[in-house]
């Protein structure tokens, strides 16, 4: 992907689940800005193509234990009630 080149998509797997990548080159700074369209929260940034993917990897795995979290926790609070 050029620098001047529009955002494109990769696909990214967190387990066995798929997830679509947008990646940016970040033409201010160098590198690249990726988000994740499923899950809008999940955005990193890398100085290669590669490296901004396994940073997405990342932040949707720990956006996806956070959601996890949160509903164990929900749960539990209505167990209680």
């Amino acid at each position: 992907m050029d620098s001047m080149e529009a955002p494109s998509e990769e696909n990214v797997f967190v387990g066995e689940t798929r997830f679509t990548a947008i990646l940016r080159p970040d033409l201010e700074d160098g590198g690249y800005t990726v988000s994740c369209k499923e899950i809008p929260a999940a955005i990193s940034q890398g100085e290669t193509i590669e490296e901004a993917l396994d940073n997405l990897v990342d932040a949707l795995a720990l956006c996806l234990e956070t959601k996890a979290e949160v509903k164990a926790s929900a749960l539990a609070a209505r167990s209680r009630q």
